[in-house]
């Protein structure tokens, strides 16, 4: 996937055709519309689906989850379990663009909330920590016994970042 022109925030509908030859039209909020006769493929964040309430697994079928069962390949949104197609990397839904008829002879599936989504807004909250004194022999044994100038260049240079210490709110720091 690849365009040369920005893309346009669209909500839109779309026609899917099931693994078993169903048909739904799918409601995505806040998608990206590319026009181009040349784009044959759109992306779906799983997590932006989770978000509107419908649960995601996007585990094929011939691959084992994490329970130990065979996947699913599908989205449960209510009663339905939109199964998708896998072709060997991906899983994904057959979809075109749905004729007025079909538009209104289908059933409606709302995969995306209306709800702004904002995967790329850092949100941090503020915890206040007690402030842990670790000598400078403390961090050479931690860091497998560099020298002291290494040691303090190592401190500064890695510390300064991190707000908190707690793992879950730091995991994209390296």
């Amino acid at each position: 996937m690849q365009s040369n022109d920005l893309l346009e925030v669209v909500d839109g509908y779309t026609l899917a055709t099931l693994r078993d030859g169903s048909c739904f039209i799918l409601h995505v909020n806040q998608a990206l519309l590319e026009m181009g006769a040349k784009q044959t493929e759109s992306l779906l964040q799983p997590h932006q689906v989770r978000a509107c309430g419908n649960a995601v697994d996007d585990c094929a079928t011939c691959h084992l989850a994490s329970n130990g069962e065979p996947g699913t390949q599908s989205i449960l949104s209510g009663q339905h379990a939109l199964k998708m197609h896998f072709d060997g990397w991906k899983c994904f839904y057959q979809i075109r663009k749905a004729t007025p008829e079909e538009y209104h002879n289908y059933p409606h599936i709302q995969l995306t909330s209306s709800s702004p989504y904002e995967p790329q807004r850092r949100r941090y909250s503020r915890r206040v920590h007690k402030a842990v004194d670790v000598s400078l022999d403390e961090w050479r044994a931690r860091l497998g016994y560099p020298t002291l100038e290494v040691t303090n260049t190592t401190i500064k240079s890695t510390t300064q970042m991190v707000k908190s210490a707690l793992e879950a709110e730091t995991r994209e720091y390296m």
